[in-house]
């Protein structure tokens, strides 16, 4: 009955649908971790039940092993089910904390002291690490993100944030290091960016001014959307055209609603936009 409701568990924890603000960027990649953790207390919980049934701990520890590494493809195949994203680097996050676990689970079966304090400590910290260094970078882009505010994306030179998702394409990973961000308008994908604004006050500031490098054979629309972070979950709408000759473009927020407290930002290319290339080297918030 133990094992079982450490499965549901489990099981309930890495198919539980989420919000969609989890599905990307660095919250995603948080959960991604917590495969880590999750994983490995479930094999240090299953093999303890199983010790006290069977003599052989070793034994015990490599089939509760081999179970859960299992366990996690089978998991990876269900996720898109309910809704989340499955991939080969959370089924390897899921194998890293089963070795995690069963380091400490070996740790039991051995009776030299001074190895199982090795195997217990060097268990802990394949099952905490992943997570806790993804917070502790998470609090630095926290701490960057406020030294530089009003400045939402770097000057040249600076590696893009995290806090930005661009939507993909294969020349974006290339400027991520230059803190770039490239649009294209396309017709499979939207061109989009979205900035995780960690419900900041804007509310002093009038709007956004972007700069940037535009390669198109007329002047384009570019959208810009607030989403606030209050009881109605508005979204203001804004925008404005840029020409391939331009290289500034000052954008105003609806006067109707200040932005208090907004939640996420985000950048687009209109639906019908023709073939463009918008490449974003700066975005700053603009004071009354």
């Amino acid at each position: 009955m133990m094992a079982a409701s450490v499965m549901v568990v489990t099981l309930g924890c890495l198919l539980m649908p989420l919000p969609h603000e989890w599905s990307a960027g660095w919250r995603a990649e948080f959960l991604n971790r917590m495969h880590v953790p999750l994983m490995g207390v479930a094999c240090v919980v299953l093999a303890s039940i199983k010790s006290a049934e069977r003599s052989s701990r070793l034994q015990t520890t490599l089939n509760t092993a081999l179970c859960l590494i299992l366990v996690a493809a089978l998991i990876e195949l269900l996720q898109p089910w309910f809704g989340r994203s499955a991939s080969t680097q959370d089924f390897g996050w899921g194998v890293v904390g089963v070795v995690g676990g069963s380091l400490w689970n070996w740790a039991k079966a051995t009776q030299v002291y001074s190895r199982q304090v090795l195997m217990a400590v060097l268990g802990v910290l394949l099952m905490l690490a992943p997570p806790i260094d993804w917070l502790a970078r998470v609090g630095w882009e926290v701490w960057q993100a406020r030294e530089s505010f009003p400045e939402l994306l770097g000057t040249h030179g600076k590696r893009l944030s995290f806090f930005w998702v661009v939507q993909p394409n294969k020349e974006q990973e290339a400027l991520k290091k230059r803190g770039q961000i490239l649009l294209l308008s396309q017709q499979d994908y939207p061109a989009t960016a979205h900035l995780d604004a960690l419900g900041s006050d804007w509310s002093r500031h009038r709007g956004l001014e972007l700069e940037g490098d535009l390669e198109s054979d007329a002047a384009v629309e570019i959208g810009i959307r607030l989403d606030l972070d209050d009881a109605n979950r508005t979204k203001l709408r804004t925008g404005g055209w840029m020409s391939p000759r331009q290289k500034q473009l000052q954008i105003r927020w609806p006067e109707s609603v200040p932005p208090k407290k907004v939640r996420q930002l985000v950048v687009f290319l209109a639906p019908e936009t023709q073939p463009a290339r918008l490449t974003l080297t700066r975005l700053r918030l603009i004071k009354e």
